[in-house]
C-alpha cells in the first residue's frame, strides 16, 4: 500500500525534530531512513504509527488520510528497537497476542479481561493458530521454540519474534525501529538479509529506520538520508553512495576523502578544474550543476575510487607517500600524502604490498571526482 508524508513538522520544546518531511513510499517497497541519532528519523517514523502526533503536516496511507487517526486504527505494525516482548508469555503467546487482541475486542472490557487472565488452552483458536504456525514457518522458528519464554531464546530468535509479532497481523504497513542494534555484527548481517527475504516474499510497504550506513545501502530499494530533521537526499542505494548529494551526506557515507576547493575553470572538454593545494590539481565531471570560477567547494572521494597510474592513464594523476597502511582483507587501505593532503586509497591486495614511505603513482577518473558546494 502507497503511504504519502506530506509536510511533516513537529517541535519538542525548542527543538524542531521535523522540518517540513515530505516522502512517498511505493507499495510493496523497503524505504529506509539513514541518519545520525537526533535527526528525526524515528519521530517520522512514530507520526505514520500514530504513537506521535505531528504539529503540521498530512499522512495518507493508499486513499486515506490518518494524521489524526488513533494508532490501533492504522493498518500498521511496528517492530521495536528493544523487541517488547511479554516476559511472561510463551513465544506462541507472544506472537499471537495482537490476534487475541483483535478478536477479544469487540467483547468490551469483560472481553480484555479474559484476554489476560484465561490459560492458553481456553484461549485456543483454529484461525489464530494456523497464521502464528505459518508465520513461524515463515521465520524458521522451530515449534518447539514456541513453547519456550523469550528470556530463553537468543537474541537473533527474538528479534524473529518481534517480527513474527508484526507479520501475523498481515499488516500493510511494517515499520521497523532500529530492529538489528541489539544484535552482534555477524548476527546483524545474516538478519538483515531475512527481513529482506521476507519482505519481498510478503511485498509489504515497509519503513526502516537505522543510523548504519552499510545496513541503510545492503537492504533497501531506496534511502533517505536525515539530518537535523531535513530529509537531505532520497534515491537508490547506488545513487546515494555514488553520488552524495552534500559534502555532509558523503561524511555521514564514510567517503573519507573530503577537502576544501575553489573552482579555477572550465575546460573544453565539459571537465571542471578544480585546485586543492599549490601544486594539486583535479579535473570533474559535474553534470548540470555550475559553479563560479573561484568558487569555494568541497571535493569528494571515494577511497575506492583510485587505481594505481601504472594500471591505468588518466588526466588526475596524483604521486604522494605512504604514510600508514592497514590489511582489510580482499583490500588494503593505504594513507597517502600527496602536497600536504593525506588521501585513504583502498587497492586490492593482489596488486601488492606497498611499506609506509613508499612512493605511490595514483590516478582517479573525473567522474570520480565529486564537488559540492562547501
Amino acid at each position: 500500500m502507497r503511504v504519502i508524508l506530506q509536510d511533516l513538522r513537529k517541535r519538542y520544546g525548542t527543538v524542531d525534530a521535523l522540518k517540513g518531511v515530505s516522502l512517498t513510499l511505493e507499495e510493496g517497497e523497503l524505504f529506509t531512513l539513514l541518519g545520525p541519532s537526533g535527526c528525526g528519523k524515528t519521530t517520522t517514523l512514530r507520526c505514520l504509527a500514530g504513537l506521535e502526533q505531528p504539529d503540521q503536516g498530512r499522512i495518507f496511507i493508499g486513499e486515506t488520510e490518518v494524521t489524526t487517526m488513533p494508532a490501533y486504527r492504522r493498518p500498521c505494525a511496528m517492530v521495536f528497537q528493544n523487541y517488547a516482548l511479554y516476559p511472561h508469555l510463551s513465544v506462541y503467546e507472544n506472537i499471537a497476542y495482537g490476534l487475541w487482541a483483535r478478536r477479544y475486542s469487540a467483547a468490551g472490557l469483560v472481553g480484555k479481561a479474559a484476554l489476560l487472565v484465561l490459560p492458553g488452552r481456553l484461549r485456543f483458536d483454529r484461525e489464530i493458530d494456523q497464521r502464528v504456525q505459518r508465520v513461524a514457518e515463515l521465520l524458521d522458528l522451530p515449534k518447539e521454540a514456541l513453547r519456550r519464554l523469550p528470556s530463553e531464546l537468543s537474541g537473533g530468535q527474538q528479534q524473529r519474534v518481534a517480527l513474527a509479532r508484526a507479520l501475523v497481523l498481515e499488516p500493510k504497513v511494517l515499520l521497523l525501529d532500529e530492529p538489528l542494534s541489539n544484535l552482534d555484527a555477524r548476527l546483524r548481517v545474516r538478519v538483515r538479509y531475512e527481513i529482506r527475504r521476507i519482505q519481498q516474499a510478503l511485498r509489504i510497504t515497509t519503513l526502516y529506520v537505522t543510523h548504519d550506513q552499510e545496513e541503510a545501502l545492503a537492504i533497501s530499494d531506496r534511502v533517505g538520508v536525515m539530518r537535523d530533521g531535513v530529509l537531505l537526499q532520497v534515491g537508490t542505494p547506488v545513487e546515494v553512495y555514488e553520488r552524495p548529494a552534500t559534502a555532509w551526506v558523503a561524511d555521514f557515507l564514510g567517503f573519507v576523502n573530503i577537502f576544501p576547493a575553489r573552482v579555477e575553470a572550465y575546460e573544453a572538454d565539459g571537465l571542471l578544474r578544480v585546485r586543492l593545494s599549490e601544486h594539486l590539481v583535479l579535473r570533474a565531471l559535474t553534470g548540470t550543476a555550475r559553479y563560479p570560477v573561484g568558487a569555494a567547494v568541497t571535493v569528494v572521494l571515494r577511497p575506492d575510487a583510485f587505481a594505481l597510474a601504472s594500471t591505468r592513464a588518466g588526466l588526475n594523476r596524483l604521486v604522494g607517500t605512504v604514510r600508514f597502511r592497514t590489511f582489510l582483507g580482499a583490500t588494503v587501505r593505504y594513507m597517502v600524502t600527496v602536497d600536504g593532503l593525506t588521501w585513504a586509497v583502498d587497492l586490492p591486495f593482489s596488486a601488492g604490498a606497498y611499506p609506509e614511505g613508499t612512493e605511490l603513482a595514483l590516478t582517479v577518473e573525473p567522474s570520480a571526482v565529486l564537488v559540492r558546494e562547501e
